[in-house]
């Protein structure tokens, strides 16, 4: 598969390995790794907390003592660590109703697995069943649309798997910047407005190899309209579609009703070649990859009534190989022989192209839609039914987008990534949004200063409005309770609990690594040991965005102590750090430290990291993390040795709450 350009940069620029890897098998190895470092913060006496946890074990010879180990996504850790190990923050309140509590029908794999769906994590297979969530698209929710959104959250939502995935994603989500504007308060709104085409069809994990496949998605816009009171009113406008957004979504709940019993979702057919029926059963979506095929299959067939809530052209598609047809009410709009054009397994068995066509549909007036597929060799048997509504063009959506910001108290901005523009199988070139979402942006925030943005993205993107807007949350891909704990978050049930894993650039020209393209077959690593946090901490580099462990929370720290490093078992060290919480409320905050050793007779980084844990208080109190720093972390390779050896002498240490917030000192002698 092809990686990423930015990643491949970021990896470099941001990637945590050894400070003294010199060895050329370490750096080899340094080379193949993938994916994003995640910062696992350790406290004292509780367990890891799941959204930044680590390994339990490090092997000393093989990881690097001062380095987070690899983590397969920021967004979500396994819920299995979930239930011990998320703070009091992170636990509070299920505003959800008796209406929504209820028994899972079949927890699938993830709830078996006790894994969360999350992205390029290679979790679970399947997720907690239940309905496709949605509402209608560009409805002003009073009463009735939080009764629709509540109706179309199904039972489910109250049970403990789905808790444990809420808490979890609102445990990683990272305040990046909070000029006042969070949390909400539902008593002083009156007008919300709900803005960008991801609020409504939100991101919730990687594409390619690493997708799977909720059969329930709570969108941003569904989960603030469950959360919020019904005197609170909220306006949805999508603004212009983002580049790259890809087609029409799979036909669902939201529209579609199975013609056989009316309930939401179509049916699925498995028919011989004569028309008979070998397979009949209901799916919750249009988009059905590997159904079961009985002996004798020729076709595949998906069928729906759909109901149009909106007037004027719908748009259509059907997607798959071979012998396609779709038609609405017997019209054939799409009908012909549609080869392979790859051998792509990703294309062929996971997201085959869609061919569509134009029909127009009146709101209220029900259709019955049937897409059929003809089986072959080759082919795969993935089918995709998909349906989209007429849209306004981008001009007119920009400043329907305006106006709803302008005439509302206060404006929640759903930008992030699209699968054209961050997926696996093809290089980013850019680290900005998808346009026009920077332009979006801008003008709601001109028009509202209490402006705030939410990022769904998998991994850095550049933020040139970050200084003009009320407050930014990143989410990452956040999985199928991403409306539930967003909401809890910015409505201040929950606080805010990641930290950043990389550090951010403010423009990708400010990398210190700014390409990957091999010259002769060759790429070399110029940067040496300086990489990730390191590179940016030399003299002369640029100042990033944020700093690699940044992360605001719902209230305020003052680091006040750093003790005296007592020795620990197996050569390591152990470093009290005291913290005050000087806020209002309740929270949680991370402690890292770093290692510096500017007399060394070696080559070394500024510093590095060394060790981390969190700390939790009420309002006013102190509290003590114990951050272990293993004797590896003191270590270099020596060549001439062929081995790890440790520089006798003085090693300062340095404490705070990212690798460009460290205020206090103390030291280590060896």
């Amino acid at each position: 598969m092809g990686r990423h350009l930015a990643q491949r940069v970021l990896r470099r620029v941001h990637g945590l390995p050894d400070p003294h890897r010199s060895h050329p098998l370490h750096r080899g190895l340094d080379r193949l790794r993938h994916g994003t470092q995640t910062l696992g913060l350790r406290r004292r006496p509780a367990p890891l907390h799941p959204p930044l946890a680590l390994a339990d074990a490090l092997a000393p010879a093989a990881v690097p003592a001062d380095a987070p180990a690899l983590a397969p996504a920021p967004a979500l850790a396994q819920v299995r660590d979930a239930g011990s190990s998320l703070g009091p923050s992170a636990r509070q309140g299920d505003p959800e109703t008796g209406t929504e509590a209820g028994t899972e029908a079949d927890g699938g794999a993830g709830a078996e697995a006790g894994t969360a769906v999350c992205p390029e994590a290679g979790t679970a297979a399947d997720t907690a069943v239940g309905p496709e969530a949605g509402t209608a698209a560009r409805a002003e929710a009073g009463t009735a649309a939080r009764t629709e959104a509540r109706t179309a959250a199904g039972p489910e939502a109250g049970t403990a798997l789905r808790r444990e995935l809420r808490a979890a994603a609102a445990a990683s989500f990272v305040l990046l910047e909070n000029r006042g504007a969070l949390p909400l308060e539902p008593g002083a709104l009156n007008r919300l407005a709900v803005i960008g085409v991801h609020a409504d069809a939100p991101r919730v994990q990687g594409g390619g190899s690493s997708e799977v496949f909720p059969h329930r998605v709570v969108s941003p816009l569904d989960g603030l309209r469950q959360a919020l009171p019904p005197h609170v009113r909220i306006g949805y406008e999508p603004g212009p579609a983002p580049e790259g957004a890809g087609g029409p979504e799979p036909l669902g709940a939201r529209h579609a009703r199975d013609p056989e019993g009316g309930a939401p979702g179509v049916r699925l057919r498995v028919l011989d070649a004569a028309g008979a029926v070998l397979r009949s059963l209901h799916q919750p979506s249009g988009r059905v990859l590997e159904p079961e095929l009985p002996p004798g299959a020729h076709t595949v067939e998906l069928s729906a009534v759909l109901h149009p809530d909106t007037t004027g052209p719908w748009t259509l598609g059907l997607g798959g190989f071979g012998a396609l047809r779709l038609t609405v009410d017997g019209t054939a709009l799409v009908e012909g022989e549609f080869p392979p054009e790859t051998d792509d397994p990703a294309v062929v068995h996971v997201r085959p192209p869609q061919h569509t066509a134009r029909i127009p549909l009146t709101a209220g007036r029900p259709v019955r839609v049937v897409a059929r597929r003809e089986l072959a060799p080759g082919t795969g048997r993935a089918t995709v039914l998909t349906a989209a509504a007429p849209a306004a063009g981008p001009a007119e959506a920009l400043a329907a987008a305006v106006a709803a910001a302008r005439a509302a108290d206060a404006a929640v901005v759903v930008v992030g990534t699209t699968e054209g523009a961050e997926s696996e199988g093809f290089d980013r070139e850019t680290l900005r949004l998808p346009a026009p979402q920077d332009q979006l942006v801008a003008e709601i925030a001109s028009a509202n200063p209490r402006t705030i943005v939410v990022v769904n993205s998998g991994g850095p993107v550049e933020l040139p409005w970050r200084a003009a807007v009320g407050a930014v949350l990143l989410t990452w891909f956040p999985g199928q309770e991403a409306g539930h704990a967003l909401a809890d978050v910015l409505l201040g049930r929950a606080e805010p609990g990641g930290r950043l894993p990389t550090t951010w650039p403010a423009t990708l020209t400010d990398a210190p690594v700014r390409t990957t393209h091999p010259t002769n077959g060759r790429l070399a690593y110029e940067e040496g040991l300086h990489i990730g946090h390191r590179a940016w901490l030399r003299p002369g580099a640029a100042r990033p965005a944020y700093w690699f462990g940044h992360g605001l929370g719902y209230t305020t720290w003052e680091f006040e102590r750093i003790g005296m490093p007592e020795p620990a078992p197996g050569g390591d060290f152990e470093i009290p750090v005291t913290l005050r919480n000087t806020g209002a409320r309740s929270g949680r905050e991370i402690v890292q430290l770093h290692l510096s050793r500017p007399d060394s007779a070696v080559e070394r980084p500024v510093c590095w990291l060394a060790g981390w844990a969190a700390a939790e208080a009420e309002p006013g109190e102190r509290a003590t993390a114990y951050v272990r720093i293993p004797a590896r972390a003191l270590q270099h390779w020596s060549p001439g040795g062929r081995g790890w050896t440790t520089e006798p002498g003085r090693f300062e240490v340095l404490a705070g709450r990212s690798a460009g917030d460290l205020p206090l000192r103390a030291a280590i002698e060896v």
